[in-house]
């Protein structure tokens, strides 16, 4: 296993910080109705670049990898976000979009994450 440098770690930091930022911008921002949009678009666009990551893993220096997938992906993805807003529609009586919540927000992130993947490698 090949080590992370420090500046790898450092910068991880501020690439997820920014993308955290970013999520919660998409979050507060795009309509959170019966199904909010700012969680999906933060979830399958964190799986699409972490699929091509992926799909690049030969390609990329270990210290960038992690950088993307550890940084970004994980900073902007948000199981939290999800599962607050998945909550809050069961509670609304809006179980029908509390389940097409989840399956969306997982069926599209699979298949951005695999049609990243393929597109890269």
């Amino acid at each position: 296993m090949t080590a992370v440098p420090l500046w790898a770690w450092a910068l991880a930091v501020v690439v997820g910080a920014v993308s955290a930022v970013a999520r919660g911008w998409m979050v507060e921002r795009l309509p959170r109705g019966r199904l909010p949009l700012g969680v999906l678009v933060a979830n399958v666009l964190a799986c699409a670049v972490a699929g091509a990551a992926v799909g690049a893993r030969d390609r990329m220096d270990v210290a960038w990898f992690f950088v993307v997938v550890g940084g970004l992906c994980g900073a902007l993805s948000t199981v939290a976000d999800l599962s607050r807003d998945t909550a809050l529609l069961v509670r609304g009586g809006d179980a029908v979009g509390a389940v097409g919540n989840l399956a969306l927000n997982v069926a599209l992130g699979l298949g951005a994450s695999w049609a990243a993947y393929l597109l890269v490698s």
